[in-house]
């Protein structure tokens, strides 16, 4: 499973929604999350990739599209690093 379907998977399972609604432009906001939706969604993902994702400034992380965290994540795979700063 890609890192895109991962996440899908994961954000339909949180907010009960079906993963065939989810767009990869979608923010989490215009799916329904609130913020701590999106931190206990990214924890979720951090705990399946074993990662953990630093971010400055969680507003810009809370309303980025599920494309652009899907970017960064497959940038962090690509590096091998143990965590990753998002800078939004």
């Amino acid at each position: 499973m890609g890192i895109l379907e991962l996440s899908k998977n994961i954000i339909s399972r949180h907010l009960k929604i079906n993963a065939i609604d989810i767009n990869e432009n979608s923010t989490l906001p215009e799916l329904g999350a609130d913020s701590l939706d999106c931190i206990e969604i990214i924890v979720e993902i951090e705990s399946a990739l074993n990662i953990i994702i630093h971010c400055n400034n969680p507003s810009k992380l809370y309303n980025s599209t599920i494309k652009q965290l899907c970017n960064y994540i497959i940038d962090f795979n690509s590096s091998k690093q143990k965590s990753i700063n998002l800078v939004l």
